[in-house]
């Protein structure tokens, strides 16, 4: 029952594509028909323009058909013995992130299938689909690339995924004479990049990380490519 309820839905959402505005984009009379697998195999580069200021409503949800579609290429690719990657990126994915993202980097790592995911924020992700949604985009990635923070919450847990360190705390026991030469050494744990440190990035500047190898530093990206 819920298989056909979705199909239904699924059948409703297309024809709603079909007679809106943009529904010469789904025109196929003249024979062209996007056919993602073909375009992997030919190792071509496809790009979907989604508009979220002028169709909000389509464009969220074409989002996440398109996805959908990735998904089934993926199953296709776990199918074959010689697989193909390919890359997936997904510019300012909040507009239509949901569990179709967190799914496809799941059943995609083993068909070869590399996921690209950027956003203004992580308080953007929250918005459609809750904050245990932020927990599941940043278990699931490996690489980060963290430009200037200007809300002191996505800093602060982009910082404790980040992760850190050990440090030494050195006191020092002082009298009315000064310091006596006695103190104490004790470890705690510090970030290894402060929060304040990654609302302090400048234009171009970001923080890379790498949590396989577990490498962290400060990348200058150059202003031409931004």
């Amino acid at each position: 029952e819920n298989i056909e309820e979705n199909v239904t839905s699924l059948k409703a959402e297309i024809q709603n594509f079909i007679n809106s505005e943009i529904g010469h984009l789904f025109d196929t009379s003249n024979g062209e028909v996007l056919n993602l697998e073909q375009a992997k195999d030919e190792k071509a580069i496809i790009y979907f323009c989604l508009q979220p200021l002028a169709f909000p409503a389509y464009a969220k949800t074409l989002g996440k058909l398109i996805i959908n579609d990735l998904k089934a290429l993926a199953v296709q690719q776990l199918q074959q013995e010689n697989r193909q990657g390919f890359y997936t990126i997904f510019d300012e994915f909040s507009v239509f992130a949901g569990q179709q993202v967190v799914n496809l980097i799941n059943q995609g790592r083993g068909a070869g299938v590399h996921a690209i995911l950027t956003t203004q924020s992580l308080s953007d992700l929250a918005i459609n689909e809750g904050e245990y949604f932020i927990g599941q985009v940043l278990s699931n990635c490996n690489n980060y690339l963290i430009f200037r923070q200007n809300d002191s919450d996505d800093a602060e847990r982009l910082a404790g995924v980040i992760g850190t360190k050990n440090a030494h705390e050195h006191t020092v026991q002082v009298n009315g004479d000064g310091a006596t030469g006695r103190g104490t050494i004790k470890i705690n744990k510090e970030y290894v990049i402060h929060p304040d440190d990654i609302k302090r990035l400048r234009l171009g500047e970001a923080v890379f990380v790498n949590k396989q190898n577990f490498k962290t530093c400060i990348v200058k990206i150059n202003r031409e490519v931004l």
